[in-house]
Formats: C-alpha cells, structure tokens, sequence
C-alpha cells in the first residue's frame, strides 16, 4: 500500500510537467511541419509553373491553412473538419487545421500569399505565428524570396533564435 501511493504521489507531481513538455513537442512538430510546407509551395510553384497559393482562416472553433492552385480565394477551410473547398479551377496541394484541444493557434500577418512560378518569390511577405497555450511561439518568417525563417521571441525556445 505504501509504494503503491508514494508511486501515486510521484505520478500527480509529474503529470504538470509532462503537459508542458507535451505542449511543447506538438508546437515544434506544427513549426517544423509549417516550415517544411512553406518550402514546398515554393518549390511546387517553380516546379508547376502555376501561382500556388497559401491562406490561412479561421476553421470551425480553431484555425487552418491551404495550399492551392488556382485563384485567389479558390479554397476556404472547412467549417466542419472535413478537407477544403475549392473551385474548379483549384488543386489542394497541403492542408493543415490547428484545433484548439492542441492548445495550438496560427495567426498570420497576411490572409493570403501567392508564390510566383517564375521566380519564387512571395507577395506580400508575411509572418506566421504559433502559440501554445503558455504563451510560448514560434514564428515563421517568409522574406520577398519566398525563404522562411524561423525564430521565437525573446528567445524562449531553444534551438531558435529570438525575433
């Protein structure tokens, strides 16, 4: 009995902790996934030859981004976590939703971005940012090239430099 709560005892102390560093995990694998996916749409707009499009809406009671062809405002994020909806004249190259319960939320400086097919490029430039519930962030920073950085403020995440 008496191992059996002093191990109770440990596992309420920990679990805190173990939160955290779930929290913390879940905004690094959504950072490297966004990062990985801005450099795809650069990619596939040179490799297409077509505008390939990046929005990010709200979706439902948390957030997404799309990854298209085609027009501006081709794509909307589902209201009711099914995939996109597009136009005809619009392919969905990525989709990713951010819910809630992730305690993870985007938020962009630009509605949209289109990558230019010829040379690469953004218009506008814009920055993305992640946040967990604690306040921690990762933001992804895409300069005119169409490269993305990424970095946190105030330095608070190890491994990025601070913005």
């Amino acid at each position: 009995m008496c191992v059996l709560a002093i191990v109770g005892i440990l596992a309420a102390l920990a679990l805190p902790g173990l939160q955290g560093w779930i929290t913390r995990q879940a905004l690094l694998s959504s950072a490297s996934e966004l990062e990985a996916d801005l450099q795809f749409a650069r990619a596939a707009a040179l490799a297409r030859q077509q505008v390939v499009r990046l929005v990010v809406q709200p979706a439902g009671s948390g957030n997404c981004y799309v990854l298209h062809t085609g027009s501006a405002g081709a794509c909307r994020c589902a209201d009711a976590g099914g995939g996109p909806s597009c136009s005809a004249d619009a392919t969905v190259l990525r989709v990713n939703a951010f819910d809630p319960r992730r305690v993870l939320a985007l938020t962009a400086t630009r509605e949209a971005v289109a990558f230019d097919p010829r040379y690469g490029t953004i218009t506008p430039t814009t920055t993305l940012r992640l946040t967990d519930s604690g306040g921690s962030a990762i933001h992804a920073v895409m300069n005119v090239m169409g490269r993305v950085r990424s970095c946190s403020p105030g330095a608070r995440i190890p491994g990025y430099p601070s913005c």
